[in-house]
C-alpha cells in the first residue's frame, strides 16, 4: 500500500506567504477549516492559532483544555496549550501575552491595539 505524504509545513509557509504579501507580522486565525489545515488534525471547539511572520516564531495554538493532549499527539503543531473559563485560561489572553512575548505590540497606533 502506498503511503500518502502531506507537507504540513508547506501548509504553514502557504498563510505565512500571504501574510508577507499583505505586510502582516501575524494573524489569529479561529475558522476550523483554517485550524484544520494548518495543525493537521480535526479541532471542533472554539479555538485560535496564532501564526506569526515566518522566521518570527512558532505558530501557537489555543483550544480547550481537554483537547490539548489529543491535538498534540494527532496534530502537527509543536505549540499547543489550552484554555478554559478560568481566571488566566482565556484564549484572548493567551493570544495577547504570546504576542507581547514576542514584541508584536505596536505602541501608539490605537488602530493595531490588542486587547
Amino acid at each position: 500500500m502506498n503511503e500518502i505524504k502531506i507537507n504540513w509545513e508547506g501548509h504553514v509557509d502557504k498563510y505565512q506567504a500571504a501574510m508577507e504579501e499583505l505586510n502582516l507580522d501575524f494573524c489569529v486565525l479561529t475558522r476550523v477549516k483554517s485550524i484544520t489545515y494548518l495543525t493537521g488534525c480535526f479541532v471542533p471547539w472554539k479555538s485560535a492559532i496564532f501564526l506569526p511572520r515566518k522566521g518570527m516564531g512558532e505558530p501557537a495554538l489555543f483550544t480547550v483544555l481537554l483537547d490539548v493532549e489529543r491535538v498534540k499527539a494527532e496534530g502537527h503543531l509543536k505549540n499547543v496549550s489550552g484554555w478554559g473559563p478560568m481566571k488566566g485560561f482565556f484564549w484572548e489572553k493567551k493570544i495577547q501575552s504570546t504576542a507581547k512575548k514576542q514584541d508584536y505590540i505596536i505602541q501608539k497606533d490605537p488602530l493595531l491595539k490588542l486587547g
